[in-house]
């Protein structure tokens, strides 16, 4: 091999070396770019339409294929997705059935609810509307979601309701218990509804949040 000869062979294999440095994510750090969603795996994880699977973070919950998403790499050279950009669609939101007990012979022609969640913090809305009249004096109790942070002694958490032949109420969640439900619905006199208390038509309205156990 002559002189010049060697010296190209040199050149390329320096450029050549430098190219797979600069490839290699110990070389190069971390890395991030945007990706779609094609398959969303069991196991917290997410595979790109590129064929990339990536961890999910807590902040990208509800994934669905078609997602699109910020996708970032560590040194390491491990994917994971940080969070949404755009839905594919709107699936954030899921439906659960409120139960309504304490209300004797109360029954319910209408019981919606919709949820989702944000860390340990649960937005909800609950619709109840009573098609015949209750009976007892047990407190009226719903259901919620999952089961709330309870505490203990006096730590209580408070929801927004409005009952239509009462007004505005508060759904409290009472210290201690495992139940996930709303222990009692306060009025602004500071009575709890009871089982005589709910009509024929009487309807339930509840939008709020509440921590998680």
């Amino acid at each position: 091999m002559t002189s010049h000869a060697a010296r190209r062979a040199a050149r390329a294999l320096a450029t050549a070396g430098k190219r797979k440095a600069a490839a290699a994510p110990l070389v190069r750090g971390a890395d991030w770019r945007t990706a779609t969603v094609a398959t969303v795996g069991t196991d917290g994880t997410i595979t790109t339409t590129d064929g990339i699977p990536a961890r999910r973070m807590a902040s990208y919950s509800h994934p669905a294929a078609g997602d699109r998403v910020v996708i970032s790499r560590s040194g390491s050279g491990n994917w994971r997705a940080e969070g949404l950009l755009v839905h594919s669609t709107d699936t954030e939101w899921t439906t659960y059935t409120p139960a309504v007990t304490g209300a004797g012979s109360a029954t319910w022609s209408t019981r919606d609810g919709w949820w989702k969640r944000s860390g340990s913090l649960i937005f909800f809305t609950a619709y109840m509307t009573a098609s015949a009249v209750g009976t007892g004096t047990s407190n009226v109790m719903f259901s919620l979601p999952s089961v709330p942070f309870r505490g203990s002694a006096n730590r209580r958490q408070a929801i927004p309701c409005h009952v239509s032949n009462v007004g505005s109420c508060i759904g409290v969640v009472a210290a201690g218990g495992t139940l996930a439900a709303v222990d009692s619905i306060t009025t602004s006199t500071g009575a709890n509804i009871v089982g005589t208390g709910i009509a024929a038509n009487t309807i339930i309205t509840v939008t709020g949040m509440y921590r998680e156990a």
